[in-house]
């Protein structure tokens, strides 16, 4: 399994879960809450794979 095949599959289940989470008609600090955790979620991943990335080559 590929590092970009995670990565698509990670950010495209952060994707219809903040679709079903906004559809759910959430406070509007909820939603940036998620917003927020979503964004740092994503930084977080994209630095672990860019590690494991520059480690293996």
């Amino acid at each position: 399994m590929s590092i970009s095949a995670i990565s698509k599959g990670l950010s495209a289940g952060i994707a219809v879960g903040s679709m079903v989470y906004a559809l759910t008609d959430k406070k509007k600090r909820t939603m940036k809450r998620l917003k927020r955790k979503t964004s740092r979620a994503i930084t977080a991943f994209t630095d672990i794979a860019d590690s494991i990335a520059d480690i293996l080559q």
